[in-house]
């Protein structure tokens, strides 16, 4: 009767170790999305004085991205969205994003 219950307890602690990505995994999918989105990808484009136009850099200080494009940065504040319960899965985010970007 312990063996049943030893594999059921197994799959549960299997299940939920799987339920959010590697910090590395979770760091890229956040990258991906913040260059994907459509705010970000209008203030880079519209190129202000100072700016090259393209992504230089992109550094994290806790909940925020800067972006770097020449001698210009793009803030956009990550925010957490909170889990559903029940549901297993990656962290959902979205992101706050500066309205225009900081020249120096």
């Amino acid at each position: 009767m312990k063996f049943p219950v030893m594999i059921v307890g197994l799959l549960a602690i299997a299940q939920t170790s799987s339920a959010a990505l590697s910090p590395f995994y979770q760091r890229t999918r956040e990258i991906s999305t913040l260059i994907d989105t459509t705010e970000v990808i209008e203030v880079i484009e519209s190129k202000p004085a100072g700016s090259s136009g393209v992504i230089d850099a992109i550094s994290l200080r806790g909940d925020v991205y800067t972006l770097t494009s020449g001698r210009c940065t793009l803030d956009a504040k990550r925010v957490y969205e909170p889990p559903t319960p029940g549901i297993v899965g990656p962290v959902n985010f979205h992101f706050e994003v500066a309205a225009k970007m900081r020249c120096r």
